[in-house]
C-alpha cells in the first residue's frame, strides 16, 4: 500500500521529493525533514479503537492517538484529519454488510486456526460475523460469534468457547462533531475549519 501511494504521489507531483517510511505512528517518534509540515490522517487508528461491547467511549485512547501524530510533525505544523460522523446506525451498518467485511472479520479466526491450533475441535468455519450499533458510544462493533461449543488447544494453553460466545474484531466509530471537537481540544489542539462530504468530515487542527 505504501509503495502504491508513493508511486501515485510521484506521478501526480513529480517536483516533490517523496520519501516513504514504514513505521508505527504510536511507537517511536518518526524523524521528518522540513520546517513546515502538514499531516494528513485519513481515519486509521483514530477511528478504530479497541473496546469491548458495553464499554464506555475510549476518550483517553482517542486523545492519545491524536496527540501522537503531532509529536511526529512538530509544534508549528498543521494536521488534517478525516472522520465519519454518520448518526444513522442502520445507514452506517449497510456499508459493513458486504462480503468483504465479513470475510475480513472472520479472517482472524482462520488465522487462529492456522497459526495456533495444535489440538481440540476448534474450527474457524463454525463462527459467523455480526455487526451491532451502540449509539451511546457512537460505534459499530464488528463481532465474531461461535456457532457451537468448541476447544482450541495450543502448545501451552487450552481455550474453551461456548455456543454464542462473541468477540469484537473491529470497531468503527461515527463521531458526532461535538465529540470529535472535544477530544481534539483535550489533546491540546485548536479546531479550525471543517469541510463535510455527506457524513465524512475533513477537520483542520493546529496547536493551541
Amino acid at each position: 500500500m505504501l509503495e502504491t501511494v508513493g508511486k501515485t504521489a510521484r506521478n501526480l507531483y513529480p517536483s516533490l521529493n517523496i520519501k516513504l517510511k514504514n513505521q508505527n505512528f504510536h511507537e517511536n517518534k518518526i524523524d521528518l525533514s522540513g520546517e513546515k509540515r502538514l499531516g494528513l490522517i485519513f481515519g486509521c487508528s483514530i477511528t478504530n479503537q479497541e473496546m469491548r461491547e458495553g464499554q464506555g467511549f475510549p476518550h483517553d485512547s482517542v486523545v492519545a492517538d491524536i496527540h501522537d501524530f503531532f509529536e511526529h510533525i512538530g509544534e508549528d505544523s498543521e494536521l488534517l484529519v478525516t472522520y465519519d460522523s454518520n448518526p444513522d446506525g442502520e445507514h452506517a451498518m449497510a456499508a459493513y454488510r458486504s462480503p468483504y467485511w465479513s470475510e475480513y472479520v472472520l479472517g482472524f479466526m482462520y488465522d487462529a486456526e492456522r497459526k495456533l491450533k495444535t489440538g481440540g475441535d476448534f474450527s474457524a468455519s463454525d463462527w459467523h460475523a455480526e455487526i451491532t450499533w451502540d449509539r451511546n458510544v457512537h460505534v459499530i462493533h464488528q463481532c465474531v460469534v461461535a456457532d457451537r461449543a468448541q476447544t482450541l488447544e495450543t502448545d501451552d494453553r487450552t481455550f474453551r468457547f461456548q455456543r454464542g460466545e462473541r468477540f469484537v474484531a473491529v470497531n468503527n466509530f461515527k463521531f458526532p462533531e461535538s465529540v470529535f471537537n472535544e477530544v481534539c481540544e483535550d489533546a491540546g489542539f485548536a479546531v479550525g475549519n471543517r469541510v463535510s462530504n455527506n457524513t465524512i468530515q475533513l477537520q483542520h487542527l493546529t496547536r493551541q
